[in-house]
């Protein structure tokens, strides 16, 4: 995996211990903040306390259903990337995970336990992507931002300028009826004066 995944946090949470074992093995060498949990409600206590980018559950816990737990890590962070692990297959198990914005949905028994480790990659590049574009889009928008108060404040000089040049047109045309009515006026005083 990338440096940039060595960051992550990857939270597996399953009431069967082999297959804990099984996925705790998969991800050992992998580098990445590896948490295993056996409980729904431990699980619910890392999200909380923790978070976690991406989170790998049984769907049939004791205590928490999976897909409750992926409802919590998604209005905790709406980044984390889920997979949905089950033994008991339903197309109605499959739709509601993915409706519910899961990653994957994998079958119990892992035919090849290594294809999870694939999937958790891809779900990692996904995130990645997603956050990138949220970063971009939060750029767009400041520079968006920018350009409005650049707009404002040329319309704002725009309106000082013409007040500007209407006020000189004022000052020309006063000087002109000044001088036409200074013309004659010294004329008139010579004359007087003489």
């Amino acid at each position: 995996m990338t440096d940039q995944v060595a960051r992550k946090h990857l939270l597996i949470v399953d009431d069967e211990p082999v297959i804990l074992q099984i996925l705790k093995a998969v991800f050992e060498d992998e580098p990445v903040r590896l948490t295993c949990v056996g409980s729904g409600n431990d699980a619910k206590r890392v999200l909380e306390e923790q978070n976690c980018d991406l989170l790998i559950t049984d769907k049939n816990l004791p205590d928490i259903n999976g897909i409750d737990l992926l409802q919590l890590a998604k209005s905790i962070n709406p980044f984390t990337e889920v997979i949905i692990i089950t033994g008991y297959a339903s197309l109605e198990t499959a739709l509601s995970a993915m409706e519910h914005d899961a990653f994957d949905y994998v079958v119990k028994p892992l035919n090849n336990v290594f294809d999870i480790r694939k999937k958790v990659r891809r779900a990692l590049e996904k995130q990645s992507m997603a956050l990138e574009n949220q970063r971009l889009v939060q750029n767009l928008s400041q520079r968006n931002d920018e350009l409005h108060a650049a707009l404002a404040e040329t319309k704002a000089l725009q309106s000082e300028l013409i007040q500007t040049e209407k006020l000189a047109g004022i000052g020309t045309l006063a000087a002109g009826v000044a001088h036409e009515v200074s013309s004659p006026l010294f004329g008139i005083l010579g004359l007087a004066e003489a």
